[in-house]
């Protein structure tokens, strides 16, 4: 696979991308996925296999900040978790939304970001690393949307059962040196994305494309057609730029470290920070 890549997957399964778009200027795919109520997912990131050095993934679910890690070299793995603190974090799953008649709701910003995942992924320059083991965090509460809010929405990303981890995570003070690509799955029920004919009719088959090699750098491999499915959101990556000098402390990241793999683990877990791919954590500095 020549470049990135992110998809979403529910118990190990791909889900079906549909309407994929790109904006090659932005560096930036946008696609539609079906929800699945209490369902738990990943989101998986894979760089493929160019050596680029240290690189982060951000990961913001429905408006929220919820996980955001750095790997030292090409790898696959999956971000779709929330850091509550520097030993916990928390699954992401699909859970019902309530639709409800408060007008504040509908001044909220944080509100009209229901619905979607975005994933930014940088190339990243770290300058050191240490341990902060009184870290928390919050998520934002995002269960309930004024009813004349964003149509066809009918959930929302709630976190699951906290994972424990043995050892504290890692922090790193590190950089964005080059955007990669930034990746945003919009996600409604599979009954409405078939309503709106974004997602193929029940009595017809999709159309799965075969990905091939991007002709040119900064090139999307996209479907084209509305009512087509594709696996995976792939972006032609450039070679990282060389960290430049005279940046500011202030743009400097915050970074916690947590491993992970694939693997789905049961709820009430502990899990070792030995197992699985390395990522980590990080929280931007004001």
């Amino acid at each position: 696979m020549n470049g990135m890549s992110v998809t979403m997957r529910v118990d190990g399964v791909e889900l079906p991308e549909f309407k994929v778009e790109r904006d090659v200027e932005k560096s930036k795919i946008s696609c539609w996925v079906p929800s699945q109520v209490d369902k738990e997912f990943e989101v998986i990131v894979n760089s493929g296999t160019r050596a680029r050095g240290p690189w982060a993934a951000d990961v913001v679910a429905d408006g929220a900040r919820a996980y955001n890690a750095v790997f030292l070299a090409d790898q696959s793995c999956n971000v779709g978790f929330f850091q509550k603190s520097s030993t916990v974090k928390c699954p992401f799953s699909f859970s019902k939304l309530d639709l409800v008649d408060d007008d504040d709701l509908l001044l909220s910003a944080q509100t009209t970001r229901i619905g979607e995942i975005e994933v930014s992924c940088h190339t990243v320059a770290i300058s050191n690393s240490y341990l902060k083991p009184d870290y928390t965090n919050t998520f934002a509460d995002n269960s309930k949307v004024h009813e004349k809010s964003k149509k066809g929405l009918s959930e929302h990303v709630r976190l699951k059962s906290e994972i424990e981890s043995t050892e504290q995570c890692k922090f790193f003070n590190a950089r964005d040196i080059e955007l990669l690509g930034t990746f945003v799955f919009r996600y409604r029920s599979l009954d409405y994305l078939q309503t709106k004919g974004i997602a193929p009719d029940p009595s017809q088959k999709a159309t799965v494309v075969e990905r091939r090699s991007a002709p040119s750098r900064n090139t999307a491999v996209v479907a084209t057609s509305k009512n087509t499915a594709e696996s995976g959101l792939d972006l032609d990556i450039k070679p990282p730029l060389k960290p430049g000098t005279g940046e500011s402390d202030d743009k400097a990241l915050q970074r916690p470290q947590a491993r992970d793999g694939h693997r789905k683990a049961p709820s009430k877990r502990k899990k070792s920070l030995e197992e699985g791919p390395q990522a980590k954590k990080m929280k931007r500095e004001s």
